[in-house]
């Protein structure tokens, strides 16, 4: 929908994420094992480092804002952007 609306082909979505078993969400996951790389190529997803994967002191969300500002990154402006947020319940 978000292509459609937008009138974009790309989706970003991050390193070390899971969706589920559809084959859209496994377009949109990072992990090799569980990824349909067929379906995947047709989806035009690229994947980002998600917050960590670069190490404790980089901000990622510094360098997606990079990848996708810098016209000359190779990586356009997406139609949607999927993330899977981390949270926590404390007792």
């Amino acid at each position: 929908m978000a292509k459609k609306a937008k009138k974009r082909k790309g989706v970003i979505a991050f390193t070390n994420a899971y969706h589920g078993l559809t084959a859209g969400a496994l377009a949109a996951t990072g992990n090799l094992h569980y990824k349909d790389q067929l379906f995947t190529e047709s989806m035009d997803v690229t994947f980002m480092p998600y917050d960590g994967y670069l190490g404790k002191d980089i901000d990622t969300t510094q360098v997606l804002r990079k990848y996708i500002t810098d016209r000359s990154s190779g990586v356009a402006i997406p139609a949607a952007i999927i993330l899977e947020s981390r949270f926590r319940i404390y007792n």
